[in-house]
């Protein structure tokens, strides 16, 4: 069975949360268009889209129509063309963007234009279906479709409360110690949770000093360690705190052995979460070398840091679909603890797209 629902919203952006959030993932578009809003007012507000969407039902509603008095207007007719019209939407998913295509150039251009990767902007664009009832998609439900294959490739999750270590690994100048210092203070005053931070960067000139600072104007406690022996004792040390963050030196991922010095600190921990820092500014070569150095560190979820300092964000993409782990969070800036915030699947699609970038620059003012 199939069910059908017309929506009226300011943007396919709208309708497209609307579709999946009341008719599922498996929903598609039958039509979309826009429409002037009624009145004399209506001359003077923007145009409102009117998308109508289906969603085959697997007979969940054929009670319902057994329901339904026998002389009702040629019931199983219109059944009968519900199905048949379910089947030329299926029919037409089935179809590949084809290669070629203006279409397909446009938006193979748009997305490595963004800097996302070639062979990933190939998967994109092959395995978008086609759901029109003409033979061209308009430009609006291409591009929906788009972000929508964007939107479900890029993983998101938020921190466990009851995740006791919490670790911060990645190549020099991404940004660790100062993501470290915003989530400490988020955690500690906006939380209300008992945190600690534990810091083994004790490479870096101005590390510590820099970590030292931030927890005498906060009070959160800070243990400095150069040992894994030293690391075993600040854990139990800190063992009562709801959160124990512990900070890393950065490594370049050509450094094999000082990467492996470093999984020794985390590995010596306890069940946690273990955190890739990426800058997003980071190219493709230079990504697929620091997720693959890094594995030893048995890192289980990413932030990603400076988006403040690109205009292209094919990197989100890029290490999703490399590492096939959530971003847990993005940050827009240097401020503490304000330029951090949990990571937004559709926002991030968005800016891989390109189209978030009026949301970035008020994040910058």
């Amino acid at each position: 069975m199939m069910k059908i629902k017309r929506y009226r919203v300011s943007s396919m952006r709208e309708g497209l949360a609307q579709i999946r959030k009341e008719m599922g993932s498996n929903a598609v578009i039958i039509e979309s268009k826009k429409r002037r809003q009624k009145g004399l007012k209506g001359f003077f507000l923007p145009k409102t889209m009117e998308i109508t969407a289906a969603v085959d039902t697997n007979g969940e509603r054929q009670e319902e129509y057994k329901k339904m008095p026998s002389g009702s207007k040629n019931v199983d007719d219109e059944l009968n063309e519900l199905k048949s019209m379910m089947q030329i939407i299926i029919s037409q998913q089935e179809n590949n963007l084809p290669q070629g295509s203006s279409a397909f150039n446009y938006w193979l251009k748009r997305l490595t234009d963004n800097d996302v990767d070639r062979d990933y902007a190939l998967e994109i664009l092959s395995g978008i279906q086609t759901v029109s009832e003409g033979k061209n998609l308009t430009a609006e439900i291409t591009e929906m479709l788009v972000l929508n294959r964007i939107n479900k490739t890029i993983l998101t999750k938020e921190i466990h409360p009851k995740a006791k270590h919490i670790s911060f690994v990645g190549p020099t100048g991404v940004g660790k110690t100062t993501t470290l210092a915003k989530l400490a203070a988020n955690f500690a005053f906006k939380q209300g949770k008992k945190v600690a931070i534990i810091t083994a960067d004790t490479y870096r000139i101005g590390a510590v000093e820099q970590l030292k600072t931030y927890t005498e104007i906060t009070g959160i406690p800070l243990e400095v360690v150069y040992t894994l022996k030293e690391m075993h004792r600040a854990v139990e040390k800190c063992k009562e705190f709801d959160f124990i963050l512990i900070d890393t030196a950065g490594r370049s991922a050509k450094n094999s052995l000082h990467i492996a010095e470093t999984a020794q600190y985390i590995n010596c921990l306890s069940e946690g979460i273990v955190f890739l820092v990426v800058s997003a500014t980071t190219k493709m070569r230079d990504l697929h070398k620091i997720t693959q150095a890094y594995k030893r560190s048995n890192y289980n979820s990413l932030i990603l840091t400076k988006l403040d300092e690109t205009e292209t964000f094919g990197t989100i993409l890029n290490v999703c679909r490399l590492t096939a782990l959530p971003i847990a969070y993005i940050t827009t800036g240097q401020n503490v603890p304000d330029d951090i915030e949990p990571a937004n699947a559709s926002r991030l699609a968005d800016m891989v797209l390109g189209e978030d970038q009026v949301w970035l620059t008020k994040q910058k003012s």
